[in-house]
Order: C-alpha cells, then structure tokens, then sequence
C-alpha cells in the first residue's frame, strides 16, 4: 500500500527506518559468547546436515519463486495483495501443524510427505502459463513451504541437539545449502548467458 501510494523512495526510507530501529532493539539483547572448533560445527549435527543443507537451499527457492508473479501483475498493490495472501493462506495452515508437531515430537514423519508435494508443484510450474495458475501455484507451494520449514528447522529438537553448538552447527550447514543453490543459479545463469551470445553472434 505504502509503495503503491507513496512511491519507492518513500517506501525504501520505511523499510530503512524499521530496519535500523530493529537494529536498535538488538544493541539492547544480553550478549552470549559460545567457544567452538570447525571439526564440532562438522560432526556436531551428524545424521542431520543433509536436511539442515536442504533446508538453507529451500529458503532461497521459495525467496525467488513469488518475484516470477512479477511476469504476470505489474501494479504495486496487486503484487502486495498477491504476497499477503500467500502469507495468510500459509498462517493458517502451519498453526494446526505447528501444535501437532511439538507436542509428538516426531516432526520427521511430516518433512518427507510434505516435500514431496512441495517438489511435485514446483514441477507444476512449468505445465502453467496463465496469471490464475501461477498465483494457485504459489500460493500452495508458499503453504507447503511454511508447513515444512519449521518442522525441518526444528528437527535438532528431537534429536537432542538443542544446545548452542547445534544451532551454531545448524547456520553452518544453512550456508553451505545456500552456496550450493546459488552455486547452481549462477552456473545456469552463465550457461544461458553464453547460449544467447552464440545465438546473437
């Protein structure tokens, strides 16, 4: 609302001002100092840096896949619109879930089901061209997105490593996710870059 009435300029300073006042608020938290070797953030998460690597590459992904709407709605609004739904749609889903999962503690049983469908509509993105399919698509996947990122954030819970060095071991193996997925981007990016030159040539 704010970009579609004010302008951007206006709406960059707002984005800068919460910002800085979050950074503000973050000065004022009692800091905490954690000792730890390369080889303990390594193996401290044995069993588990597969699914924390997965889950540092799925936040990007999903970053991505709502900027694609931009193909399809081109006014401010509408794109705030498109973005708040997505994200009521997953709120409402992700609190039953939520619940379930830290009282059973078996949070596991619901990553495998739930990427899976999650991996199924991001192939559908592909079979869908029109604005109505597009929107559907995502606003499921953000849905699915959000069912599963708690549960494959939190999975060190039930394995009883919830203690600093494995949320410290836990950031590692989120970057190293990370890096591999964009990794992956850039090497496509190059790929298709270098086609388009031959092609232009």
């Amino acid at each position: 609302y704010f970009l579609h009435t004010l302008g951007l300029e206006w709406f960059i300073g707002l984005a800068v001002l919460f910002a800085v006042t979050g950074i503000v608020f973050a000065q004022k938290v009692e800091k905490e100092v954690y000792k730890y070797t390369p080889r303990q953030a390594w193996t401290h998460l044995k069993g588990l840096r597969t699914i924390m690597a997965i889950d540092g590459g799925l936040h990007r992904i999903m970053r991505v896949i709502p900027i694609f709407g931009l193909l399809y709605i081109s006014d401010e609004l509408d794109f705030g619109i498109f973005l708040s739904l997505m994200s009521l749609v997953a709120l409402i889903l992700s609190l039953q879930l939520a619940r379930t999962s830290d009282r059973t503690h078996e949070r596991v049983r619901y990553i495998v089901p739930l990427s899976i469908a999650a991996g199924i509509v991001t192939a559908l993105f592909g079979f869908f061209q029109s604005i109505v399919g597009f929107i559907l698509l995502a606003i499921l996947l953000k849905a699915l997105s959000v069912l599963v990122e708690p549960l494959r954030g939190h999975v060190i819970l039930d394995a009883d490593k919830n203690d600093p060095i494995g949320w410290i071991s836990r950031e590692f193996f989120l970057n190293v996710g990370r890096m591999i997925v964009m990794g992956i981007a850039v090497f496509y990016f190059a790929i298709d870059s270098v086609v388009g030159l031959f092609i232009t040539l």
